[in-house]
């Protein structure tokens, strides 16, 4: 499903940043398509397939607004 809105929206996949909950439903599902990935997992548990690790939204928020990345 991701990849189609991608395509409707003609958005590329270097300027997305697809969050999830699930590693299997979301976060390998997202890293497959070549998405940037960001895991919720409140255990903190790292894994391969997530880029970033954080155990909430509001830890994602400050992370992102910490570390803008900008689209060239």
């Amino acid at each position: 499903m991701a990849v189609e809105a991608l395509e409707i929206d003609s958005v590329q996949r270097s300027q997305v940043l697809f969050v999830g909950d699930s590693l299997r439903c979301d976060i390998l599902g997202a890293k497959a398509a070549g998405l940037s990935t960001a895991w919720i997992n409140p255990s903190g548990t790292a894994h391969p397939a997530a880029d970033i690790v954080v155990p909430g939204l509001i830890e994602l928020e400050q992370l992102l607004i910490s570390n803008p990345r900008r689209s060239t």
